[in-house]
């Protein structure tokens, strides 16, 4: 009976356990313990044996092939293609650029200045003179000798002007002889009275004769005169006979028709003045036609006249709602004027494609009954100042117009220890997104942030926003900018848009876009990098872990490492009785670990595996995390740089992880 209830109680604590006793064994434990008791004179209390064996706990067994480490890496530049190739990739999209306010017309200005020049006045007023016959005959009827006389006698005052310089003035003399007898002989001086100066002689032919009139055209040319004058008249008589002195006279009129004055204080005239300027625009776009987003003429207005004068300027070339750009104003004499006229939302068609043109209307009332200081030199002038022009389109031949790329920064989502890799064998790809229907030239310029740098030149396709073109600049040679892999990218440059002969239409939100994809077998010279085994959860049973807690003699942790990676490797084992903080605060850290790459041939590529083993001793509170349930294990490989060399990964390479704790124990339970 009692045989019986030992050998369950042992069999009992070998599965409890897990120890594998094999029967025979058994039997001779059993016939040992009889011997005990046959020999005994007075047997004692039943005591059960101890012994020490060893215990096996599992704990990571685990393969990562690269396809897996990369997947573990979670770097979006590591990626596999369907083939199972390994490759680095980055893509950045570059911001959009649009052509808002870079559409202008810079500033200009054009003064327009209009003199009055000469102005026409017509006096309207004629002097008559009438001589008696007693002044050329002194003597009674009957014969009347031959004889001459000079007669000189003042005009009354003209009133239309005080004094004028012409440049032309016309004048009619009107002769009538009612003195009985003729005049062989007959000239008139017209004479200034104030300067004295004698302004016009005019010699009639042949004199005139009895009961006849003369009617004699006057021509002034570059006189200046006074409004008082006197005619001087010298005849002679061959003689004749007179019957009776009654009803006899000499007369004439004298009457100023017109002055061209170009100087002078007068009655000026209402008059209009009309002329046309152009404005030469600041650019060499050949504009058919455009939209103005903003802009403003600034116009000032001076009247150098000392008359009131009505100023209208006409741009037919803007319109807007069906109406032309226009400004009026009414400057008073020796006055000013400014305002500004809003160009916002017209449209402009130049006719020249390539200027404004303006219309400056200048209407005066005249002074009326009042005597002005005028001169030909006084002056309208029209100063017009046009503004920076922004257009929201422009259709035509565009000049080359530049459209700068500002500071575009990008960090490149490097993986772990990729910040000293030298990427080999890489391409670059630029794709230009053009919405603009002009093509461009590009110059684009890549910085790293360790002194890297590339440019990039290409000539852009035209497209339009609904149907950008792409064109694809390609670049090999990317040691400048991969020589280290920068983290971080500045993309400058510019575009310029337009030759000045091709025709399109360009508006204000076209745009330009680009992505720059780097792509690159997965072959590089590393400094190094770190991957995470995620974090596994393990438990004993409750035997082992009664075991472990006071019956340990010793313990210690294997681990089996097989390489066929191309980098050399330290691994570390995490232990921990919180999954949360493994990695951060474990209970147990096993390694580093070193582990050797696979053997590489000559091209970088790993064509054989190498295996590593170590053994870690444990110490008894080491060895208490594994009484927790669950205890958690995962680890970190940190891969070592390639000393310089460029290696190649496969996506089959591959690094496997085999690791258990042995622990001996005594068992002396009863």
């Amino acid at each position: 009976m009692l045989k019986r209830k030992l050998h369950e109680f042992f069999v009992k604590r070998s599965e409890e356990k897990k120890f594998c006793l094999s029967l025979p064994w058994m039997k001779r434990l059993t016939f040992l313990f009889g011997l005990l008791l046959f020999f005994q004179c007075s047997p004692k209390t039943p005591v059960a044996p101890s012994w020490n064996t060893k215990l096996t706990i599992p704990l990571v067994k685990k393969s990562y092939d690269m396809l897996t480490l990369i997947e573990k890496m979670d770097e979006p530049s590591l990626k596999s293609d369907s083939l199972g190739n390994l490759f680095f990739h980055i893509k950045e999209d570059l911001d959009t650029i649009r052509l808002l306010g870079r559409l202008v017309c810079d500033s200009v200005t054009k003064n327009f200045k209009d003199t009055l020049g000469t102005i026409k006045i017509t006096p309207s007023e004629s002097k008559q003179v009438i001589f008696s016959i007693t002044d050329f005959y002194l003597g009674g009827a009957g014969e009347v000798p031959p004889g001459s006389v000079t007669i000189e006698v003042d005009l009354d005052t003209f009133t239309s002007f005080y004094q004028v310089s012409i440049k032309k003035g016309y004048a009619t003399l009107i002769v009538v002889n009612h003195l009985g007898f003729d005049l062989d002989s007959l000239k008139f001086d017209i004479i200034d009275k104030i300067s004295s100066e004698t302004l016009k002689t005019s010699i009639i032919p042949g004199g005139i004769q009895d009961n006849d009139s003369i009617i004699q055209k006057l021509t002034f040319v570059d006189e200046a005169f006074f409004n008082q004058l006197a005619i001087r008249v010298s005849a002679h008589t061959p003689g004749g006979f007179l019957s009776s002195l009654e009803d006899k006279y000499f007369s004439f009129d004298f009457s100023l028709d017109s002055l061209m004055i170009t100087r002078g204080i007068a009655k000026v005239p209402s008059f209009d003045l009309t002329k046309e300027e152009e404005m030469v625009l600041p650019s060499d776009h050949i504009i058919d036609s455009a939209k103005v987003r903003t802009g403003s003429l600034f116009l000032d207005l001076y009247n150098f006249t000392n008359i009131l004068a009505q100023i209208e300027a006409f741009f037919p070339e803007f319109e807007k709602n069906g109406e032309i750009l226009k400004a009026s104003r009414i400057i008073p004499a020796t006055g000013h004027s400014d305002l500004e006229l809003s160009l916002n939302g017209y449209s402009f068609k130049p006719l020249s494609g390539s200027s404004i043109k303006a219309q400056i209307k200048i209407q005066t009332n005249g002074s009326d009954d009042k005597l002005v200081f005028f001169s030909s030199s006084d002056s309208v002038t029209l100063s017009a100042d046009l503004s920076e022009i922004t257009f929201s389109q422009i259709s035509g031949r565009l000049e080359p117009t530049v459209v700068d790329i500002g500071e575009i920064q990008r960090d490149l989502d490097l993986p772990l220890g990729f910040e000293n890799a030298h990427i080999k064998n890489a391409n670059l790809s630029l794709d230009i997104h053009n919405g603009v229907n002009f093509p461009a030239d590009l110059s684009v310029t890549i910085q790293g942030d360790k002194g890297q740098r590339l440019e990039l030149f290409g000539d852009i396709e035209a497209g339009t926003p609904w149907a950008t073109a792409v064109t694809t600049i390609q670049e090999d040679d990317l040691d400048p900018l991969l020589d280290p892999v920068p983290q971080e990218i500045t993309v400058t440059g510019k575009a310029t848009c337009g030759d000045g002969i091709s025709s399109g239409t360009v508006n204000e939100e076209d745009f330009f876009f680009g992505e720059i994809e780097i792509t690159s077998p997965l072959e590089l010279i590393l400094d190094s990098c770190q991957v995470q085994m995620d974090a596994d959860s393990y438990n004993v049973n409750d035997d082992v872990k009664s075991l472990i807690e006071d019956q340990v003699n010793s313990s210690q942790m294997i681990t089996k490492i097989e390489s066929h990676l191309p980098l050399d490797a330290k691994v570390l084992i995490f232990v921990s009785k919180n999954k949360e903080s493994i990695f951060s605060d474990p209970d147990l850290v096993i390694g580093p670990l070193d582990v050797p790459r696979g053997e590489l041939d000559h091209n970088g590529l790993v064509v054989n595996s190498r295996t590593s083993e170590s053994t870690i001793g444990l110490d008894h509170e080491e060895l208490q995390v594994f009484r927790n349930s669950p205890f958690y294990i995962a680890g970190k490989f940190d891969f070592h740089g390639t000393n310089g060399n460029m290696v190649k990964a496969k996506a089959e390479d591959f690094i496997q992880i085999t690791s258990y704790v042995e622990v001996e124990v005594k068992n002396k339970r009863d």
